[in-house]
């Protein structure tokens, strides 16, 4: 299973849904690594939190801006262990180790595949 360490950012067409389901613009947003937006963006200069609770998966979305992230969380990273747990499969592998410069996700992996 993988867990990204980094978020994925698009600017969107529009702030309906808070971002879901809009075209995505052309052009790029800078999404940067895990620690970054845990310290510096969640319910930060203009982005909201927000989890999609059917793909279990956290996304952060500035209205003013349109800029959408998607990215993995604690609590997303907990879900895919209980998956991985539950069907038996051999574990998770991330990308990039140096976007989690504090360890969030890698100690919430640590916990939940013991």
């Amino acid at each position: 299973m993988g867990v990204a360490f980094y978020g994925h950012s698009s600017i969107v067409a529009d702030a309906k849904n808070y971002g879901l389901g809009s075209k995505i613009q052309p052009g790029r947003a800078h999404g940067g690594g895990y620690t970054f937006i845990k310290d510096s963006l969640v319910n930060q200069k203009g982005f909201k939190y927000y989890r999609d609770h059917h793909a279990k998966a956290p996304y952060l979305f500035n209205a003013s801006t349109k800029q959408l992230i998607s990215y993995d969380d604690e609590w997303s990273v907990k879900n895919k262990c209980r998956y991985v747990n539950k069907k038996d499969m051999g574990g998770v592998m991330f990308w990039e180790y140096s976007s989690d410069k504090k360890e969030y996700l890698l100690d919430e992996i640590n916990q939940d595949l013991k």
